[in-house]
């Protein structure tokens, strides 16, 4: 009997200690994630432009202010550029990263030999994530004029979920570009593999004019990793058909 219950005694113990112990590790695997993810934030802040966080925080505030005005707080209008439940959620607003918008004009993409990655050049405007009960809700766009900082729109919260999904993924501060190219409406993620490849994940709401059928595509299709050529070929394409119907 004193066998048994040395035996039963062990087990109670392996039965309680086995979940503690996967407990232990997902909170360490947590905390893991939870300072990678700083570090990214980290990185990436330290490349922001002097002035821009300061001058988001407050236009921040001014634009939702103005925008918010007369409404009721419980409510939230029509076409409201930020996915809350009420607009009285932005009280609690809050500014995550921010990142300079890259773009190249159609003459690149449809003339140059070069890579994309390197047609790409900064615009100088940015955009930087906001974020309620710590999920994203939105951009606002910043441009400076005279030297100064401004607010100028608000909207994409479907961007900004993605943004900061794939961001998660790839720590370090060189580690993305954010890329919109006007002549095709496309914006994409661009990231950088260990082998120093360049990848490309489509980030618009509407892929039809970069040759991708959205009712085709499940939604792992439409945000695969593409390659520099294979990206650069359905651009051409696009340029070519926007240059075709303005001539038109």
């Amino acid at each position: 009997m004193k066998l048994n219950s040395k035996i039963i005694t062990l087990g109670a113990i392996l039965s309680v200690s086995l979940p503690v112990l996967a407990y232990q590790g997902l909170i360490e695997n947590r905390l893991i994630e939870g300072q990678a993810m700083v570090s990214t934030k980290q990185a990436l802040q330290k490349r922001e432009p002097a002035g821009l966080r300061a001058a988001a925080e407050l236009g921040l505030r001014k634009f939702v202010a103005e925008l918010n005005e007369g409404e009721d707080p419980n409510s939230i209008p029509s076409n409201y550029p930020f996915s809350v439940e009420s607009i009285s959620q932005m009280k609690q607003a809050t500014l995550d990263f921010a990142f300079e918008v890259f773009t190249t004009n159609p003459n690149n993409i449809s003339n140059s030999s070069a890579p994309f990655d390197r047609m790409l050049a900064g615009t100088g405007n940015w955009k930087v994530i906001v974020m309620v009960d710590k999920k994203p809700v939105g951009l606002i766009d910043l441009v400076s004029e005279n030297g100064k900082w401004e607010v100028r729109s608000a909207g994409a919260a479907k961007t900004a979920e993605k943004v900061a999904a794939l961001a998660k993924s790839h720590s370090g501060g060189d580690a993305f570009r954010f890329v919109r190219i006007h002549a095709a409406s496309a914006d994409f993620l661009e990231t950088k593999a260990n082998s120093g490849e360049f990848k490309y994940v489509p980030l618009s709401s509407d892929t039809t004019l970069i040759g991708l059928s959205k009712n085709a595509l499940n939604e792992k299709e439409e945000t695969r990793e593409k390659s520099s050529s294979e990206v650069l070929t359905q651009l051409k394409a696009a340029v070519a058909r926007s240059s075709k119907s303005n001539n038109q």
